[in-house]
């Protein structure tokens, strides 16, 4: 994703996409909204995504995600919407995601999710 560093949103919906998502995402620090879903993105999310302060749309559904959700997606303040239904993510929802002032759209559907732990 070098050079692209200006963008403010991407979306690569409804392709063909495999293998783990470039570590490179997290140099776009200006990236607002962000769409992966209906590909096949397996693996875990790069921990450079974290860095991405002033994204407010995540979308990763539908695709092949797997281990637990990480913590720091709790530190990505400016999320509005927040979508990684139809993955294979473990756990729990984090802790961390109460940070999430700004969240009003959460889905984590059809995972293999155990327990969550969203406080009010």
């Amino acid at each position: 994703m070098e050079g692209l560093n200006n963008l403010r949103g991407i979306s690569l919906r409804n392709n063909k996409f495999v293998g783990e998502v470039p570590d490179g995402i997290g140099n776009c620090l200006l990236l607002r909204s962000i769409d992966l879903s209906r590909n096949s993105f397996s693996g875990g999310l790069p921990s450079s995504m974290q860095k991405l302060s002033l994204c407010n749309n995540l979308s990763l559904g539908k695709n092949v995600f797997t281990g637990e959700v990480p913590q720091w997606i709790g530190e990505m303040r400016s999320l509005e919407s927040l979508d990684f239904s139809e993955n294979n993510f473990t756990g729990q929802v984090p802790d961390s995601f109460s940070k999430l002032q700004s969240l009003k759209v959460l889905n984590v559907s059809k995972n293999a999710l155990s327990e969550a732990c969203l406080s009010p």
